[in-house]
Parts: C-alpha cells; sequence; structure tokens
C-alpha cells in the first residue's frame, strides 16, 4: 500500500499549477480581479488583501465598490474549487497523481491570490518607477504608466508607454524569474504570448528574482532608444 506523505509545499508551481490551469480554477469570473483590485485598495498586508477579497462578494461590504471588482468567494472557496478539481483529476485521469488535501490548495491559491499578489505588485510599481526614472533621465518625452485591469487581461501586460505624441509604443510585462523555467509550449506562456501578438506591439518581458531584485531590466533602455531614434516621416497635404 502506498504511504500518503506530504511533500514540500511547492507554492504555485508543480501539480496543482497543472490542474489549476487546465480547470480554469483561477479564472477571474470564478475567483477576482486580483491586480485591479489590489491596484485600486492599496493594501499592505496579507491579511488586508484576503478581507478585501471576501468582502467584495455579493452581499458583502464592498459589493458594489467603485473598483468595480466581483469576487466570486474567498480564498478558502477558491481552495475549494481547485481540490473538488485535483480530485476529478485524480479520479479520471491519473490516479498515481501526487498526493495532495484539501490544506496543499489553500496554501496554493493563497500563495497565488496573496501573497505572491501583493509581491509582483510592489515589483510592478518598482519597475515603474524606474522606467518613468530612466524616461528622465534619457531626455526623452515618453511617459510609463501602469497598464489598465482591461488591457492586463486582454493582453497580458503590465505597464503602458507612450511616446510624445501620446501613442502607445510598447508594453512591458513583469514575471518572476522561475517563469523563464517554463518551457515555450507551456500553456501559461502559450496564453501570454497570444495575448501579446493581440496586444500588436512590442511587449518587453522583465523578471524579478526571490530577492525582489529586477532583472535584464537593459531590455526597456533598448526599446526605448528604438523608438525614439524611428523618425515619423511627414505627410505634405
Amino acid at each position: 500500500m502506498k504511504t500518503l506523505k506530504h511533500k514540500k509545499q511547492e507554492g504555485t508551481k508543480g501539480v496543482l499549477n497543472m490542474i489549476n490551469e487546465r480547470y480554469g480554477c483561477n479564472q477571474k469570473r470564478r475567483t477576482i480581479p486580483i491586480q485591479a483590485l489590489i491596484r485600486f485598495h492599496a493594501p499592505k498586508q496579507q491579511a488586508e488583501l484576503t478581507a478585501l477579497i471576501e468582502s467584495h462578494q455579493d452581499g458583502h461590504i464592498h459589493a458594489n465598490c467603485p473598483c468595480g471588482c466581483k469576487s466570486a468567494g474567498t480564498v478558502k472557496t477558491f481552495a475549494d474549487r481547485l481540490f473538488k478539481a485535483y480530485n476529478t483529476f485524480k479520479e479520471k485521469v491519473d490516479n498515481n497523481v501526487e498526493y495532495k488535501d484539501w490544506e496543499d490548495c489553500y496554501t496554493f491559491m493563497h500563495s497565488l491570490f496573496v501573497s505572491n499578489s501583493l509581491r509582483g505588485n510592489m515589483v510592478e510599481n518598482d519597475v515603474l518607477n524606474n522606467l518613468q526614472s530612466l524616461i528622465k533621465r534619457l531626455g526623452y518625452n515618453f511617459k510609463a504608466e501602469l497598464a489598465s485591469s482591461v488591457a492586463d487581461f486582454k493582453y497580458a501586460i503590465d505597464l503602458s508607454i507612450y511616446d510624445d505624441n501620446n501613442n502607445e509604443i510598447f508594453a512591458v510585462q513583469v514575471k518572476p524569474l522561475t517563469y523563464l523555467n517554463f518551457a515555450e509550449n507551456h500553456p501559461v506562456v502559450k496564453q501570454n504570448l497570444d495575448k501579446n501578438i493581440l496586444y500588436g506591439k512590442p511587449v518587453v518581458y522583465v523578471y524579478y528574482d526571490s530577492n525582489n531584485i529586477i532583472q535584464k531590466q537593459p531590455l526597456i533602455q533598448k526599446t526605448l532608444n528604438q523608438f525614439k531614434s524611428k523618425e515619423i516621416p511627414t505627410i505634405n497635404l
């Protein structure tokens, strides 16, 4: 008889990540548009964000909040759905799948929607501040700002950059360094690239490590220089 033992927690990696993507457990209609929620309310602590997720359900205090975010439950509710999906996968697809219990699913969803989301938002703002400083230092009359929640969802972008004429010219996507471990055909990578293509403009990827140190940021300056050097032909009317 196989002994069921817990393995070291994987954060948002491993078999639960695969099941989460396969069954769409983290879809916005089943959870909440978390980055939009964070940008509007600016929570600083994990407990504050957890409470905000709960309070944006129908019938709760922030059900009709100006932020426009609707929650399909609590972090525990999200964990329930993931645990159900895990058991469905185990029953119908792979009975030998690595053992996970509800607590594992809760840890996964808490990491995904609370701790990692807060951290990711903080790094996004760091990248934005650095980008704005870089534009000023280069003497370019460009503008950088956080992408709208609609653009974030539709195009998988975090920051939008505009030229002298206020035309959106390219975007930046901020990801943890572990994202580079995914294969090109990984569903998450493919989904993001498909959305980037739909965006129709260059998307520069910037990564941060476990210490929140930003990697590969020189790519942003290279792209800025490319757009600055482009000459727009005049049209005689």
